[in-house]
């Protein structure tokens, strides 16, 4: 069920502005959410894209395909850990709570489903890898943190999109 998430940066008082829009939204019944804190939850989404897309798109796999198979399970829950580290280096500090909403949505995932990084290799169109991977492990880098797992993510899905052919 879709559901339009929306705030300010901190949401513990909502703003006139974030109230006038989540009442908008509510009189004309469409699904919405104000979250607390909106710089969490931008990175518990990216989280779970940078792991869960990342590995679709290295293996070609579906979400019962990746939900069954513990080696790519381990690939996306390494992934999602580096992120983890690189938010404590900003102060976001994602933690438990936030793993377990992840590991919550992937749980509910569709079988057959399949990550549009996924979609996007095989179609062979350019990806969104540099705003997963590579975002992550440039300011990985400036924060001096290591993040081995999504370097390899990062140089598989950009030899694909190097070698695609018509």
């Amino acid at each position: 069920k879709a559901i339009i998430q929306f705030g300010d940066k901190y949401n513990k008082t909502m703003s006139e502005e974030v109230l006038a829009v989540k009442n908008l939204l509510n009189d004309a019944k469409i699904n919405n959410q104000v979250f607390e804190d909106m710089i969490k939850t931008v990175w518990t989404k990216w989280m779970l894209n940078i792991g869960l897309n990342q590995v679709s798109a290295i293996s070609g796999a579906t979400y019962r395909v990746i939900k069954n198979t513990p080696e790519l399970l381990t690939l996306v829950n390494k992934s999602m850990t580096e992120v983890m580290e690189v938010s404590k280096a900003y102060n976001i500090n994602l933690g438990d709570e936030n793993w377990a909403s992840v590991q919550d949505v992937i749980d509910s995932l569709d079988g057959d489903g399949k990550t549009s990084l996924l979609q996007d290799v095989e179609n062979k169109r350019k990806t969104e890898v540099e705003y997963f991977s590579g975002t992550l492990i440039k300011i990985a880098k400036e924060h001096n943190v290591e993040v081995p797992v999504n370097e390899v993510l990062y140089n598989f899905i950009k030899a694909k999109e190097r070698n695609y052919t018509d």
